[in-house]
């Protein structure tokens, strides 16, 4: 009977990643500045018609609503690719920010998945505590249930949410279905999860000093950290760079 191989561990260094991630930062300083900006420009522009567009009328916040959820889902998408074209020692280009359409109901369908994860177990033990409350009036058990409930079901989310944190950049970069990115997530981050975690309060910290700064400094420190992430999730997958796969823009579509 055929095995399943294990996903071999590759060791990651954070200040490796750091590194990389500065030294990235700096090769593509107005490409990763530029994008940011035009992405924030586009979120805060949509954000001000939402803002307006319920008080002039409720089919105008609706419209609103949309395209910031489709912006949104869209830049995200592209800032990733432009850090694994980057990491792969390509030529990123602004236009990437809008190439990867086809993507957006995975992408869209896998954020939803990994936020309930991340906080699905911790709000029903929550609201299961509360109902147990209202039906039986033992205000002590229901209160112990809804705390303690709540306090293992956000450990248990917060353990998907890093087994499962690379099934953005694994979705595009291995153009892999939404449970397919999860799976291979798993596979990728095991043996990985107290990295990922030194990782994500490092870059967190980074970029609240950003924030620090009049917000002008996430212009760097966002690029800085979306490199060092990219470095350590290629790290940790295994790939050096001689045998990373060039990245291929997706054909034209012929003018009917």
């Amino acid at each position: 009977m055929e095995t399943t191989q294990p996903h071999p561990i590759h060791r990651a260094d954070i200040s490796e990643a750091l590194s990389y991630g500065w030294n990235k930062m700096k090769q593509h300083m107005g490409l990763l500045i530029g994008a940011i900006l035009l992405q924030l420009v586009i979120v805060f522009g949509l954000n001000l018609l939402m803002s307006f567009g319920w008080e002039w009328h409720y089919s105008i916040g609706i419209i609103a609503l949309i395209a910031y959820i489709i912006m949104n889902v869209l830049l995200q998408l592209g800032l990733i690719r432009i850090g694994l074209v980057a990491c792969d020692e390509k030529t990123p280009t602004i236009s990437m920010l809008f190439t990867e359409g086809k993507y957006f109901f995975r992408f869209l369908g896998g954020s939803i998945l990994y936020n309930f994860l991340l906080t699905g177990v911790m709000l029903f033990m929550i609201m299961l505590g509360l109902i147990i409350w209202s039906i039986s009036g033992i205000v002590w058990l229901g209160a112990t249930i809804a705390i303690l409930g709540g306090l293992a079901g956000l450990i248990v989310g917060w353990y998907w949410a890093i087994k499962y944190s690379m099934f953005m950049l694994v979705m595009l970069d291995e153009d892999l279905s939404i449970m397919d990115s999860f799976r291979r997530s798993a596979q990728i981050m095991r043996g990985h999860m107290f990295e990922m975690i030194a990782l994500y309060l490092v870059l967190s910290l980074i970029n609240f000093a950003g924030m620090l700064f009049l917000f002008v400094g996430l212009l760097i420190t966002i690029p800085m950290t979306l490199m060092a992430g990219v470095h350590f999730y290629r790290t940790i997958k295994g790939m050096p760079p001689t045998v990373r796969q060039p990245y291929v823009p997706p054909a034209a579509t012929p003018a009917v």
